[in-house]
């Protein structure tokens, strides 16, 4: 370090001097230069802004659309929409980045994205699937605590009309919007179980989305994961508590069709299972690879496999990764989608909100995913039949019994 000879400023044995205003420097004055100095700086500011927008791209841009606004306002004999106008430059400006997974939501559609990132959702809490065949909804999936497990609609009920009117005249779109009405309202859902006719009516509510399912197989236990985001790691702990009581011998993760979710809340998930490492490691735009999250000391000594897919994607692929990588997991299925980015959500002060991407992320093994996917150590097809009819496969499932003979 350099030393200097003299200081920069005088200082007297108690402190620092005081120097006094003259007498002749009044009050106005005071006031007066302090206004010169901020319109001067303003001034400035302008000016450089000017200058910005003079001589850059989308500074000429921008003139542009002030020149063509202008010509509008005198010259258009209809009108414009001030919203519409303005949702439709922000989503043009976000469609020329040609990110693949960047959008822009005005403020309604924004705090579904901000409610998904939580968890929350609203509806009768049920995942359906269209059985064409039999002109019905296949009830796949219920969410515990939600609407429709408490108006007491069950896995493996048939939905065959909605308010009255059948799925088959709605069609599969139009019968799942009509489920979902506003919060507070009842739905009444004609329901095909077994041989038996019964009419239920779910009320329509906020619910938190159950993301895990989970169950045990012989004496490994099967937890599924759907998604991640913040509820999803206390619904982790639950399934892991649980394959704990049932002194399950190994555990089965099946992500397939997993599009991913929050980074943040695969990499709380895999701390739980995984020993002392870098779990997830990123590359921001021009900045050196840095680690994300690391991994404590405390691991499961339980075997792992994981059944994953070509739809396993982003989040769902980096758990896997990351199982394969620190956890010696098997992998058994097909090759992941190969979605290794990491998106980013901004809101603007209005509640609307954009979303990019930001960096490459990568798992313990130090290699990035994206646009490659994951192989499987162990490749499952399923026939044309069981395709069709995978949701009543249960246990059978090829792609189960796979990942049970992988121990």
């Amino acid at each position: 370090m350099k030393k200097y000879s003299k200081p920069f400023f005088k200082m007297e044995s108690s402190g620092t001097k005081i120097i006094k205003m003259p007498k002749t420097v009044t009050r106005r004055k005071a006031v007066l230069c302090a206004v010169i100095a901020a319109v001067t700086a303003i001034i400035f500011t302008l000016a450089v802004l000017w200058f910005y927008l003079s001589n850059s791209a989308f500074g000429q841009t921008l003139t542009k659309l002030y020149a063509l606004n202008r010509l509008v306002q005198q010259n258009y004999t209809g009108s414009v929409s001030t919203e519409k106008l303005d949702e439709a430059l922000l989503n043009a400006y976000v469609d020329t980045m040609d990110d693949k997974y960047g959008f822009y939501e005005g403020a309604k559609s924004a705090e579904a994205v901000a409610d998904s990132f939580k968890g929350e959702s609203y509806g009768v809490g049920i995942t359906v699937l269209y059985e064409k065949a039999n002109h019905c909804l296949f009830v796949y999936r219920v969410y515990e605590g939600g609407p429709a497990e408490q108006a007491g609609l069950k896995v493996g009920d048939r939905i065959t009309a909605v308010d009255g009117q059948t799925v088959k005249e709605l069609g599969y779109k139009k019968a799942v919007a009509a489920i979902k009405k506003q919060k507070n309202t009842a739905v009444t859902l004609t329901v095909l179980r077994g041989s038996q006719t019964v009419e239920l009516k779910p009320v329509c509510g906020e619910f938190t989305e159950q993301t895990v399912f989970y169950r045990l197989i012989g004496q490994k236990a099967y937890i599924q994961i759907t998604g991640f985001n913040d509820a999803t790691v206390t619904q982790f702990e639950k399934a892991l508590a649980f394959a704990n009581t049932q002194k399950a011998t190994g555990l089965v993760f099946d992500v397939r069709d997993n599009g991913g979710g929050t980074v943040d809340s695969a990499a709380k998930m895999l701390d739980l299972l995984l020993g002392e490492c870098n779990i997830i490691s990123v590359e921001y735009k021009n900045q050196p690879k840095k680690v994300l999250y690391r991994s404590n000391k405390e691991k499961t000594n339980l075997p792992m496999v994981v059944i994953a897919n070509g739809e396993t994607a982003s989040a769902a692929e980096l758990f896997t990764a990351a199982l394969r990588d620190a956890g010696n997991a098997k992998i058994v299925g097909n090759t992941t989608y190969g979605k290794g980015v990491m998106q980013r959500t901004y809101f603007f002060n209005d509640g609307s909100c954009v979303r990019m991407t930001v960096a490459k992320f990568y798992p313990p093994g130090g290699v990035c995913f994206d646009q490659k996917g994951i192989d499987p150590d162990v490749t499952v097809t399923y026939t044309a039949e069981q395709q069709n009819n995978y949701h009543l496969l249960g246990d059978a499932d090829p792609y189960i019994q796979a990942a049970l003979k992988a121990f």
